[in-house]
């Protein structure tokens, strides 16, 4: 799991460093001007989840391409059971933080019950 949590306007690792299965919860900023999360792991994800889907869509210069914004799973999705979330063990997923307080500790919390 990569947790990033940072104001950075360019990315702060190399999208080859994620191994299969890997999971990045990126809190920092989603923008065309500028994010934090290389695009690509975005983009070759196999599961991409937000906390505020229209509220990322909504951003001026929201940073993802319209072919992969209707690919994000609502995380209430998940958490209902509407969707299965990761199918398999070496599926990569994003979860694009949109900010919503206290979301990212209990998605942090949810992922380490998880894993324990």
């Amino acid at each position: 799991m990569l947790l990033e949590v940072t104001s950075a306007r360019a990315p702060v690792f190399d999208v080859t460093w994620l191994l299969p299965g890997a999971h990045v919860n990126t809190a920092g900023p989603k923008l065309n001007s500028g994010h934090a999360l290389p695009l690509e792991a975005a983009l070759e994800a196999d599961l991409l989840v937000s906390d505020a889907p229209a509220q990322l869509e909504a951003y001026d210069g929201y940073f993802l391409p319209k072919a992969a914004r209707s690919r994000v799973v609502p995380l209430s999705a998940l958490v209902a059971g509407s969707h299965p979330g990761r199918r398999t063990p070496d599926e990569r997923t994003v979860f694009l933080s949109a900010g919503l307080a206290g979301t990212e500790p209990a998605a942090a919390r949810r992922l380490l019950e998880g894993l324990g």
